[in-house]
């Protein structure tokens, strides 16, 4: 049935695809879905030159310039997105801060699916010759790039930093792009004294910049250009200037303002749709018209006020795990929110009201955005009534839209520490006690048939603190306790895993994807095959194809 469906109703299907994995395993059915799926697999293409994977990364930057220089190419034209990781073949990579425009890190690096043959030429000439002679060239051919995302660290060299800048504003990839991101971790100021040059990009949409040592001057200099802005996303060290805080730029309909201190916005205007304010650390009191300065929490909460009085009704919300009846009051006057977020954060955590607005969240404002709500993060520091667990799991059972979870869990009733003799645990284990990670994934099975990522978040009990080395040890028994209970999850007495849960659910632990073992491992390629001819004919019965 599916080879005989118009390709242009093939590709269709495959844009509403989600997963890659689901795509990769497409290709695999037959050599057509193989031709038909080509450019969704390829689109998006991840460069990591690091310590231990140098290879990998010239060799991609081999084949797109080679590619390029073919009359046949088979790559350049298919690559819409570009993500660079690292640019320093001398270190190994390490995992900067989280990126917010990708999700995923583990899987963002360089696909092994293409390989350039070596010549005698690649042992004459150092890793930074090579670098030096394929970058520019690599970015050049990458004609139809439309999405940049880019990772600066100090440990790359200086003059790669100015020759993606100058390529980026001297070739087609200035009309093309419409999203630019630029990460830089580290407290070294970036080159150019921290000023981000205004580069020449007509048609840029989507701007995200991170960097402890961003300048000033940048924002006075970029936002007046980039009038076509409808998204902005900064991470920076020190106050933002009234720019950005006074009167926020009445194109922009998501905004993201994060970092060691941050003003809050007080003039935003009625087509903000996102605001994410998820990774503010500290804040500086707010001057007002009335000449007051306010708590950090009176901040906020003139914040929630001004956006319920002026009916802005916000489809997505990432703020810090500080949680007042003010923000509940907004949340609830509404339905509509499709992304929300509360963050951890043991800075910014209140033992107070906080604690006791964990009931009225689950009853009065989960229930107005079940219908809509698709990506929702819970991630408590501490063990308490936001973790999920037998109090509120008939209140996550009502969300059947969601596709992305983030919870914490209630430690108790997990399986034990596998590298631990239950006489030398550290806490007690309660084997009568319903396991928390079951409940959830039970839970999934049975009521969330849309979910696609779950994130199980380690939450501590506040008997654990005090001693560090004690601490330490306590989080890395929950984490492999964690790790068990999913394992341990839908197994038979012989130990063989029978849930279907995790064919189409990743689940992590913390950052860490949990490898189910047995069972479904032998034969991954086979029901990868099914699954992916599975999720194809769903999308043609939703477009009416028998």
């Amino acid at each position: 049935m599916i080879p005989s469906l118009p390709a242009e109703l093939v590709v269709e299907i495959g844009e509403r695809t989600p997963r890659l994995a689901t795509k990769k395993n497409l290709r695999l059915t037959c050599s057509f879905l193989a031709d038909v799926f080509k450019p969704h697999v390829l689109s998006t293409v991840k460069l990591d030159i690091s310590l231990g994977n140098t290879e990998s990364g010239f060799n991609l930057l081999e084949t797109l310039v080679e590619d390029s220089q073919s009359a046949q190419s088979t790559l350049c034209k298919h690559v819409r997105a570009l993500h660079i990781y690292s640019l320093s073949p001398s270190y190994r990579l390490t995992e900067p801060d989280a990126d917010p425009t990708v999700d995923d890190r583990q899987k963002h690096r360089s696909s092994k699916f293409w390989h350039s043959p070596k010549t005698d030429s690649h042992t004459l000439l150092t890793p930074e010759q090579r670098l030096q002679l394929l970058l520019g060239p690599a970015l050049k051919a990458l004609h139809h790039l439309n999405t940049l995302r880019w990772c600066w660290e100090l440990k790359d060299y200086v003059w790669t930093y100015h020759t993606i800048m100058a390529t980026i504003a001297d070739s087609p990839l200035c009309n093309n792009l419409i999203e630019f991101s630029l990460l830089h971790s580290g407290s070294v100021i970036m080159p150019g004294g921290g000023k981000i040059p205004s580069l020449n990009l007509p048609n840029l949409r989507k701007l995200y910049l991170r960097g402890n040592r961003i300048s000033e001057v940048t924002f006075h200099d970029i936002l007046p250009a980039y009038d076509s802005l409808n998204t902005l996303h900064i991470y920076r060290r020190g106050p933002y200037p009234p720019l950005l805080t006074d009167n926020v730029p009445a194109t922009i309909s998501d905004l993201g303002l994060n970092g060691w201190v941050i003003n809050v916005p007080r003039i935003i205007h009625g087509n903000l749709t996102s605001l994410d304010l998820g990774e503010t650390l500290e804040y500086i009191n707010t001057e007002f018209d009335n000449a007051q300065y306010f708590t950090r929490e009176d901040a906020f909460n003139s914040l929630w006020n001004a956006l319920r009085q002026e009916s802005i009704h916000l489809r997505s919300l990432a703020v810090p795990f500080r949680i007042t009846t003010t923000l509940l009051d907004y949340l609830a006057s509404y339905s509509g929110l499709e992304s929300l977020a509360f963050n951890r954060n043991s800075r910014d955590w209140s033992v107070g009201d906080c604690f006791d607005l964990a009931p009225r969240f689950y009853k009065d404002v989960l229930p107005m955005h079940r219908n809509t709500l698709t990506k929702l993060s819970l991630t408590p520091e501490f063990e308490d009534k936001w973790c999920f667990g037998e109090e509120n799991i008939k209140h996550f059972a009502i969300m059947h839209q969601l596709r992305n979870l983030s919870v914490g869990v209630l430690t108790r009733g997990l399986d034990p520490d596998p590298l631990e003799l239950p006489e030398h645990s550290v806490f007690r284990t309660d084997g009568f006690l319903p396991n928390s990670v079951h409940l959830l994934l039970g839970m999934i099975s049975s009521s969330l048939p849309n979910l696609e990522k779950l994130f199980i978040m380690k939450a501590v009990g506040f008997d654990s603190l005090g001693d560090s080395s004690v601490t330490t040890k306590h989080n890395e028994s929950i984490k492999r306790r964690l790790h068990a209970s999913v394992q341990s999850f839908g197994r038979s007495p012989d130990g063989l895993q029978e849930s279907d849960l995790f064919r189409w659910v990743d689940v992590y632990v913390e950052d860490e994807i949990v490898m189910i073992k047995e069972g479904l491992e032998s034969e991954s390629h086979k029901k990868g095959k099914k699954y992916g001819l599975e999720t194809l004919q769903k999308f043609a019965k939703k477009l009416g194809v028998n």
